[in-house]
């Protein structure tokens, strides 16, 4: 058995955002249900081409796409294979963070567009896995209105990365707020 986990985020603003996010929800749910994919790359390729696909339908040009960090963890092996699309995947490990880094590119119509890589790594007992979208990152606020950014939440996942997930959670909101 495997339990597959994304945390993925669709560009685009309004009536087009959403129809972009339903069109990739569709796309990953067909990928999922009428494939017999198992791999986080190729999962990642069946996705893109169902979305440009459909996208190039239009008659205009869509820019917009989806940026998502897919993986597949296999309990049993304590493995990991993972994939992403612009956005990484973090593993905190005691006092260092690993980087999976992403493929540069989003699923949708990109000019310079290749096959998804597929990562794998053996994850030990009391690894923390990080998935997430640039929302937390890109979120302005704070006293001088200043972006969060990628290391300050970094930081802040480093020295609270033996809290319970309830309780992290809770001081990701209670920070944000």
């Amino acid at each position: 058995d495997s339990y597959w986990i994304a945390v993925a985020d669709c560009t685009g603003h309004g009536v087009p955002g959403a129809m972009v996010s339903v069109l990739c929800v569709n796309a990953m749910n067909q990928t999922c249900f009428e494939t017999d994919i198992t791999e986080t790359g190729k999962f990642l390729d069946s996705v893109k081409e169902k979305v440009v696909k459909t996208l190039t339908k239009e008659s205009r040009s869509v820019k917009d796409g989806m940026d998502i960090s897919l993986c597949k963890y296999h309990p049993e092996t304590n493995t990991l294979e993972w994939s992403g699309a612009n956005n990484p995947l973090w593993i905190l490990r005691e006092d260092e963070v690993i980087i999976l880094t992403p493929d540069k590119q989003p699923i949708g119509f990109y000019e310079d567009s290749k096959a998804f890589s597929t990562q794998k790594f053996i994850c030990q007992k009391k690894d923390l896995i990080v998935l997430f979208s640039d929302g937390y990152a890109d979120q302005f606020g704070g006293p001088k209105n200043k972006k969060f950014k990628y290391a300050t939440l970094k930081t802040l996942l480093q020295e609270h990365k033996d809290l319970s997930m309830i309780q992290l959670h809770e001081l990701l909101k209670t920070t944000f707020e």
